[in-house]
């Protein structure tokens, strides 16, 4: 029997909460945010937002053990790289190169995460995903100060690209103040 899995997203105007047990939706709860306490998806009062959190997850009864959470996908950057077939240890530091070179933000100002993907014959192939530290780190500052320990960070277009079975598809999310 699947366990319940919690999963939280947070954004501009509210937090979301939903409780599934494998495919199946349990429970699902938005509380709404007051403006400026996250402001483009960046926690700018960490002190409400973490009691809100503490509020939320009492309300409902839910533990604060391992949680899913969710980080929206408007300010991250991602891209399919391709390199010369290379040894697996040479290759993240070639990632680190290449994320230097390609993304317009300094790699230092993000949180860099990749996988590898299929490749044609004789390359290496990655999917680079990176968010502004800024987000997560106020994130999870607030997560923390809550008592929440999250053990998966997903980008929001990813688990919706999960959910299609067309090999090829557009998928778009649109929400009050953004869009994935």
């Amino acid at each position: 029997m699947p366990k319940n899995i919690v999963t939280l997203y947070i954004d501009d105007t509210s937090l979301r909460l939903m409780v599934s047990e494998g495919r199946t939706i349990r429970e699902w709860l938005e509380s709404p945010l007051e403006p400026g306490l996250v402001q483009k998806n960046v926690v700018m009062n960490e002190a409400e937002v973490t009691a809100r959190l503490q509020q939320l997850f009492k309300r409902q009864k839910l533990a604060t053990g391992k949680i899913t959470v969710g980080v929206s996908g408007l300010q991250c950057l991602s891209r399919p790289i391709f390199f010369p077939q290379l040894p697996r240890e040479m290759l993240d530091e070639a990632v680190k190169r290449e994320a230097k070179r390609v993304l317009p933000v300094p790699p230092e100002q993000l949180h860099i995460s990749w996988q590898t993907i299929p490749a044609p014959e004789g390359k290496a192939g990655v999917f680079l995903v990176a968010i502004p530290r800024r987000t997560v780190d106020s994130l999870l500052k607030a997560l923390h100060g809550a008592g929440l320990k999250p053990y998966f960070l997903d980008v929001k277009p990813m688990p919706l690209t999960r959910v299609v079975s067309e090999a090829t598809a557009v998928i778009v999310d649109v929400q009050t103040a953004e869009f994935d």
